[in-house]
């Protein structure tokens, strides 16, 4: 088994402290701990350890884990607490496709709309994702693009949807999943050109085959740290 990566970072732990809701920043720390490889599949979540580790109580980190309990990344279970869910390469897959799907029916109604704006606008995102230095940079660029089109072409509803499928990889997605980067950008090419062809076929491939890409991406990260669960 490949060893795990590195624990969370001085400064990743200073963000985690940064002002916020205890039970967010507890969250992302057991999602950084899960995906690093330092809670292992099927071991409890060592809660008094997340709280010491944070400086908060135990009453964040609790309802910290019902949240990640309903993202799948833990499961409650009586007399054991909190036990870390296993990464299931089809689940993963899933994932991607149904995020992808979301976004999709977002942009659809963009394509059929074909408002000249919004075309501008995420050409604009476009063209300042291919220019960014970092990848902290991209995915600020990444995450605007599809904001933009969750806005524009999504009810409420479908954004709630949209906003579910946020936190498969905790952290910046580009900079931990390598080649993820190359194929956002690509991607976003094609789907604002198929937008302002009205091409809202094109639209649907385009969404379903980046997250076809992103999944097996991770998923070939994850079998080679020895993380990928073949139950």
């Amino acid at each position: 088994m490949a060893e795990p990566t590195r624990s969370p970072t001085s400064s990743t732990l200073a963000q985690l402290s940064m002002p916020r809701v205890a039970s967010q920043a507890a969250a992302e720390y057991i999602r950084l701990q899960i995906f690093h490889g330092h809670y292992l599949p099927n071991t409890r979540v060592p809660q008094d350890q997340v709280a010491l580790d944070l400086n908060i109580s135990r009453i964040p980190v609790r309802e910290a884990l019902v949240t990640l309990d309903s993202e799948g990344y833990v499961v409650l279970e009586a007399n054991r607490g909190a036990v870390v869910t296993a990464f299931h390469a089809e689940d993963l897959r899933c994932f991607f496709k149904m995020r992808g799907f979301s976004l999709a029916l977002a942009a659809q109604r963009c394509a059929r709309q074909a408002d000249p704006v919004v075309i501008e606008m995420l050409n604009e995102v476009r063209e300042r994702m291919f220019a960014s230095g970092s990848a902290d940079e991209f995915a600020a660029h990444s995450e605007q693009f599809n904001r933009h089109i969750a806005e524009f072409g999504g009810s409420p509803r479908l954004r709630a949807a949209i906003a579910r499928y946020r936190n498969i990889v905790p952290g910046n997605f580009f900079a931990e999943v390598p080649g993820t980067r190359e194929v956002e950008s690509e991607s976003a090419k094609r789907i604002s050109a198929a937008i302002a062809g009205q091409d809202v076929d094109g639209v649907m491939a385009c969404y379903l085959d980046r997250g076809r890409e992103h999944a097996e991406r991770l998923i070939s990260l994850l079998a080679e740290r020895g993380q990928l669960s073949e139950d």
